[in-house]
């Protein structure tokens, strides 16, 4: 017998054993109340150490001195601005549902299938009590990650919820990283980390039948490098301490983990696996099946009548009717559909049916051990134990990569599925399904705006397609998926709409597949270049840029190996560059020592044109290859050399060419295909000359995705991470994360429209911050003061029309922007006294607020001590029509006037009740008062847009 056992004791902040190294992420430090949520960088005074300063400045001198009996007070340091702006405020969620999402597990209570538990492979965990009718997502503050490999109901206690992050079925996306394993003793409702936070990925929990604190963990380990902390795990204690009871070596993990009802006999799987930018390495001699016949004490390696040689990834399901039937779908060439009869002791191949190379998961009916649903790019059922198999009615009508599936364990024909397109349930046995659009869980990658009013917002979304959808409606109902509308098909990647034009619209998909779409028509032309030579061959990015010049919007710039451009819509192209990148031969490189499956690489995969300076671009590429051209593309500078990323070949994931300064720009690299989580953002102040690392003050890991300055400020950048944004008010020298409701889920994309800020994620679809033109503010003057109105934008006066929503069973509904005059401001802290300094109390502005935050936003109870803040709306006599009441704590905080005044006649009696009818077009004043300080301000009211 081949017996394979080692072991390794980890406890909560404590690791037994030599293995390897298990603890909380590097970005966690002390006090951190979430494990690996980091700590923000930036000016921060802590209590102590201030009382010591003023106590060694009164004995130098310098903090204070008598003339005249006078008491000189020591000098304050300079407020700064909230390191959360959007604390107080909200985002929203704007979906849309309608496309889905992919879904790495469903679950549902056995007892009670109404409630169902949902986990978006990149957006977090949803739960439902009525069967999904409505949902509410569940794991939003739990952790610095919505990234979900698996998900385990305990069998004896189905409020017990173990979840493991990081969806093991991600290729390509940091966004897919997760943070280890987590706990839930009442359905969801709480969260506590357990752990395990450097597997980065999960495949597989199981959870013992009888005793909900002994579970396995199936971790395949860093997908881009070695680690130690990948393999089987198995707690005894609830997750207190973990041992690693199956283990191979640094390059290889555990997928799976298989557990019959009596707990005592489980199957593993393990796979050789690597990812790079240029390749992927989907199997080796190091994957197998192995057998546990003591709880996991001990492990045999299956041989007999499997196969050897390189193995892909390997899927096992015990049939529960019938235990001594073990099924495996082992992937790659050497691999197809094993049967064994024996508890694994024999196998015989059936069929040379796998699961897909990097997802796939096997289900036997829990009456039936002779039917069995493989998961892959289509539905496949047997009746007959594996040797002939169905596709062509088990998911008909409905989206294909298929990743999850949940039988009812009481009627074998209830069946939820989870795959690339979102979730479905089924009453008949995969006969029909529905599709339940109403889980905001688009994956997207970029996103576009056009000049429309409503102005709308189009999304490429991992496999489905791009779509666009309003950013607000005229309804009083919200944004519904019959709002959004396809563009489209395949990998949605970056959109572009003509800025006169908006019915013109260029969508892309996988590889460099451009097309350019007449909205009006619904005629969609397939536009991208073509080399002349047909013994060339452009290469193409999975994700490949695309750019309308700002100077000219008949000219587009699309990225291959080379830089193109169309002056005409798309309709001709020029080659303006040479070869952008390394130009190397893959095909001559190895993994491990064997050859991988190869992918497009030396590819462009970023292109900027400065909007201040015409023809001055600057293209970035998946090998680290950055060039600049200041004559539109005639001559090309390499700009490589400048920068200092400590991994071989850094993917260049943004560019970013500021509006208001025309010699900076911004370069972000990853390295995470090397392993790497680090932050890495470069800028420039001299059109390219020389560069400047300026994310060392973000937390990490933190892979920069997308980076903008705010319009007209440069000082003022956002950057999209894998894991949320970050905020920097001085131009990158410290950064802090921001929140106001905002999960940690993957930003990839960042727009600005007409001070909106507008995000795309890969995860939970598009994000909307209303008039967040105070980023530009908020500095200097206004600091110092104890309150600040910023400047309000003009109110539309229109009827919020009603909308039906009785024939929709199930809707998805997107808020709205508050319909009225967002007023915003802005509350200092009063500068607090020598004595308060002395008694511990940080100066006004000096700390930044913590990165975790609850799923919700965040609004502390006002003390009863503080008076509210009140606004009041003045006509233009001077005439108070309108007051309201808003926080008055020190931040910033929004009220919103519906554009309403009292009515001059009213009720009559004591118990009269005002009247409110809508103000008529025209200037209004503001005037904002808290305690004795007093800002004012004007709005204007303009009458409905939609009537010219």
């Amino acid at each position: 017998m081949n017996l394979l056992k080692r072991t390794l004791r980890i406890s909560a902040g404590k690791v037994e054993g030599t293995v390897a190294s298990v603890r909380p992420s590097p970005a966690c430090g002390a006090g951190t109340p979430a494990p690996g949520l980091g700590t923000l960088v930036g000016p921060r005074v802590r209590p102590a150490s201030l009382a010591l300063w003023l106590w060694a400045a009164v004995l130098l001198g310098g903090g204070s001195s008598r003339a005249g009996g006078q008491r000189v007070p020591p000098r304050l340091p300079e407020p700064s601005p909230p390191a959360d702006p959007f604390r107080n405020l909200s985002w929203r969620a704007i979906g849309p549902a309608v496309f889905g999402g992919r879904i790495s597990d469903v679950e549902a209570d056995p007892h009670n299938p109404a409630v169902i538990y949902v986990a978006a492979s990149t957006g977090g965990i949803f739960k439902s009590t009525n069967h999904g009718v409505s949902w509410r997502p569940i794991f939003d503050g739990a952790a610095p990650t919505l990234s979900i490999g698996d998900m385990a109901l305990a069998p004896s206690d189905p409020l017990v919820l173990w979840v493991g992050t990081g969806e093991a079925n991600g290729e390509q996306q940091p966004a897919s990283v997760g943070h280890g394993v987590y706990r839930s003793l009442d359905g969801g409702e709480t969260w506590s980390y357990m752990g395990l936070g450097d597997t980065r990925f999960i495949h597989r929990v199981v959870v013992h039948p009888r005793n909900p604190e002994i579970v396995f963990v199936a971790a395949p380990g860093h997908r881009w490098g070695p680690n130690e902390e990948r393999g089987l795990f198995r707690t005894l204690d609830g997750g207190r301490t973990w041992s690693k009871v199956l283990y191979v070596d640094e390059h290889t993990g555990v997928t799976e983990v298989a557990m019959e009802d009596n707990g005592r006999v489980l199957y593993a799987a393990t796979w050789q696996q690597r990812r790079h930018a240029w390749g992927n390495l989907t199997g080796g001699p190091r994957s197998a099946i192995y057998r546990s016949l003591d709880g996991g004490d001990t492990w045999q390696k299956l041989e007999n009548g499997l196969p050897t040689g390189n193995l892909g990834k390997i899927a096992i399901a015990v049939a529960k009717s019938r235990p001594n039937v073990v099924y495996a779908a082992i992937g790659d060439s050497a691999g197809g559909f094993y049967r064994s009869e024996d508890r694994g002791n024999t196998w015989t191949r059936v069929n040379d049916i796998r699961t897909s190379y990097w997802y796939g998961n096997i289900y036997v009916d829990p009456w039936n051990e002779n039917k069995v649903w493989v998961m892959g790019v289509q539905l496949a059922v047997s009746m007959d134990g594996g040797r002939t198999f169905e596709t062509e009615w088990t998911a008909r009508g409905i989206h294909v990569d298929h990743h999850a599936l949940w039988i009812d364990p009481k009627n074998p024909d209830h069946m939820l599925l989870g795959n690339d397109g979102g979730f479905h349930v089924t009453f008949d046995g995969a006969r029909s399904w529905s599709f339940l659009n109403n889980l905001p869980i688009g994956q997207t990658y970029a996103v576009a705006v056009d000049n429309s009013h409503p102005y709308l917002v189009y999304g490429g979304l991992q496999d489905n397609g791009t779509w666009g959808v309003p950013a607000w409606s005229y309804s009083r109902v919200g944004i519904l998926n019959e709002d959004a509308f396809n563009v489209g098909g395949g990998d949605g990647f970056v959109p572009a709409v003509h800025p006169l034009d908006p019915m013109v619209v260029y969508v892309e998909s996988q590889y460099g597949a451009l097309r350019r779409v007449d909205r009006l028509t619904g005629r969609s032309v397939a536009i991208a270049p073509t080399p002349r030579d047909t013994a060339e061959r452009y290469r193409f990015n999975w994700n490949s840029p695309l750019l309308i010049s700002p100077h000219d919007p008949e000219v587009l710039y699309f990225g291959g190996n080379k830089l193109f451009r169309s002056r005409d819509r798309g309709e001709s192209w020029e080659v303006v560059s040479g070869d952008l990148t390394k130009n190397e031969n893959p095909a001559a490189w190895d993994i491990l020592g064997l050859k991988p499956s190869l992918r497009p690489y030396n590819t462009l995969t970023a292109v900027e044109e400065s909007p201040l300076r015409r023809g001055l671009l600057y293209v970035g590429a998946d090998d680290g290859s950055v060039h600049r051209s200041a004559d539109g593309g005639t001559t090309w500078e390499a700009l490589t050399r400048h920068f200092s990323v400590p991994v071989p070949q850094p993917f260049v994931t943004a560019i970013h060419a500021s509006r208001s300064l025309p010699e900076r720009a911004y370069v972000a690299f990853t390295g995470h295909y090397h392993n790497d989580l680090r932050p890495y953002l470069f800028r420039t102040d001299d059109a390219g000359r020389s560069w400047t690392l300026i994310s060392g003050g973000m937390p990490s890991p933190a892979v920069v995705l997308c980076v903008v300055e705010w319009p007209g400020h440069p000082e003022v950048v956002l950057a999209g991470v894998h894991n949320g944004l970050l905020l920097s008010w001085n131009g990158g020298r410290s950064w802090s994360r921001v929140g106001g409701g905002l999960p940690p889920v993957s930003v990839n994309d960042i727009e600005i429209k007409d001070g909106d800020l507008i995000l795309g994620t890969y995860g939970r679809g598009i994000y909307i911050v209303d008039d967040a033109s105070f980023l530009g503010e908020m500095r200097g003057e206004i600091l110092g003061r104890r309150v600040h109105l910023f400047p309000v934008r003009e109110a539309e006066l229109y009827y919020p029309a009603p909308r039906d929503l009785s024939n929709k069973a199930a809707p998805f509904v997107g808020p709205n922007r508050p319909y009225g005059a967002l007023i915003t401001y802005f509350v200092g802290a009063e500068r607090a006294g020598v004595g308060d300094l002395e008694a511990g109390v940080s100066a006004p502005g000096v700390s930044a607020v913590g990165m975790s935050r609850p799923a919700t936003p965040a609004r502390p109870p006002r003390p009863a001590s503080v008076a509210p803040a009140r606004v009041e709306i003045l006509d233009r006599e001077g005439s108070v029509i309108r007051v309201l009441e808003g926080p008055a704590e020190p931040g910033i905080h929004r009220v919103v006037w519906d554009l309403r005044r009292e009515a001059a006649e009213g009720g009559q009696g004591p118990q009269r009740r005002p009247s409110w009818v809508d103000v008529e077009p025209g200037d209004y004043r503001v005037r904002l008062r808290v305690g004795e300080a007093v800002a004012e301000g004007a709005v204007r009211v303009v009458p409905d847009r939609r009537r010219k």
